[in-house]
């Protein structure tokens, strides 16, 4: 390839298809709007912020240092959305098993016992609301 079709290449503008799981994100390439996915946009040679949107879900954010012409760039809002709702169930196990622990100690010195009861009982609501919420969260999204 020589330096000249090289340099033509590189600088030359490239569309990427901007899609999301579910569609219907707005799209903000480096603050710009970009529209809604799906969508094709046309962005000159180098690095880009995307930023997508989308009701009920978190922001979504990616730094692309270069895009090649044809690329598709997928986000995931359901996938990561579960992975907060899974890491949030992790949590709350966490505070529960150190409750539970907590309890167990307790009980055997027979001192604390209620004030261990009463952080047993939150870390247990705790527990089940973040298992509620991913369970519904996943059964309106069909994830399995």
């Amino acid at each position: 390839m020589t330096p000249l079709l090289l340099a033509v290449l590189l600088s030359a503008d490239s569309t990427v298809h901007v899609v999301s799981k579910p569609s219907g994100a707005m799209v903000m390439i480096d603050a710009s709007d970009a529209g809604v996915t799906p969508v094709d946009v046309t962005v000159p040679p180098g690095k880009h912020q995307f930023m997508l949107s989308l009701r009920d879900f978190e922001p979504m954010k990616r730094a692309v240092k270069s895009v090649k012409d044809g690329e598709t760039l997928t986000f995931d809002f359901v996938a990561e959305k579960t992975k907060q709702l899974e890491g949030a169930v992790m949590k709350a196990q966490k505070i529960y098993d150190a409750a539970e622990a907590k309890l167990i100690k307790a009980q055997s010195s027979d001192t604390g016992v209620e004030a261990a009861e009463m952080k047993m009982s939150d870390a247990v609501r705790a527990l089940e609301k973040a298992e509620r919420e991913l369970d519904e969260f996943k059964k309106a999204r069909g994830v399995k």
